[in-house]
């Protein structure tokens, strides 16, 4: 989990999934990862409890994971339940 204050945009969320993306020497052999995110905004305007903007992070990595790897996934939270309204971004890798 990732809480962010005041994300600059959705390029930070590309940033994370880059770094993430850099090799790494594991004992000797290089090792590389990828991931695909869930990001769940929280909307001042419409109160959200932590749990449930847990849940609504996990199921945008899940579209974030259907939809290919190393991609994300941004909702904001405060549609009806199990509907959440804002953005569904996917960004293929490089």
């Amino acid at each position: 989990m990732l809480l962010l204050r005041n994300p600059e945009g959705e390029a930070v969320f590309q940033r994370v999934l880059d770094d993430l993306r850099a090799p790494i020497d594991l004992e000797g052999a290089e090792v590389q990862v990828s991931a695909s995110l869930g990001v769940a905004m929280l909307n001042h305007e419409a109160p959200c409890d932590g749990d449930r903007l847990l849940r609504l992070a996990d199921q945008a990595a899940y579209r974030a994971k259907s939809a290919g790897r190393d991609r994300y996934r941004v909702v904001t939270a405060g549609g009806q339940p199990g509907f959440p309204t804002g953005r569904n971004t996917a960004t293929p890798a490089r």
